[in-house]
């Protein structure tokens, strides 16, 4: 029984080094240090650029395909002219909207390392450095 012991923890001991040599996956974190090009400074201090990130739809601008339907606001304004006048109409069926999620210079980000590379995927950011805009601000 003694050799069974042996052998088993052997082997153990192989499967546990080997996977550690392989370096199946490591998350990380980095900040954004410029956006064009994209680079990355990570947590250990490597600068990684653009050619060695795979980005996800979560850090990228994306359109998608939207339904709606709503009114607008009731408002007037201009210059007199009829075209101006207070109305209401609505807006509805399927639109086609821009999303803006690209990566902005000082966001954190998580990172996972693909197997047997030096790329990265970045998931998402975990602190954004968005500066918001548009009309609703």
């Amino acid at each position: 029984m003694p050799d069974a012991v042996n052998l088993t923890g052997a082997i153990q001991k192989v499967v546990s080094k080997t996977l550690k040599a392989a370096k199946l996956s490591d998350i990380s974190y980095g900040t954004v240090t410029s956006t064009d090009p994209l680079k990355i400074m990570t947590d250990q201090k490597v600068e990684l650029y653009e050619r060695m990130l795979v980005l996800t739809r979560n850090v990228t601008d994306y359109e998608v395909d939207i339904e709606t339907s709503w009114q607008t606001e009731e408002k007037s304004g201009g210059s007199g002219d009829d075209s101006f006048a207070s109305h209401r109409h609505e807006i509805r069926g399927r639109k086609k909207m821009k999303v803006y999620n690209a990566l902005q210079t000082g966001d954190r980000v998580l990172l996972v390392r693909m197997q047997n590379t030096q790329q990265r995927i970045v998931l998402d950011r975990i602190q954004p450095a968005v500066k918001l805009e548009g009309e609703w601000l």
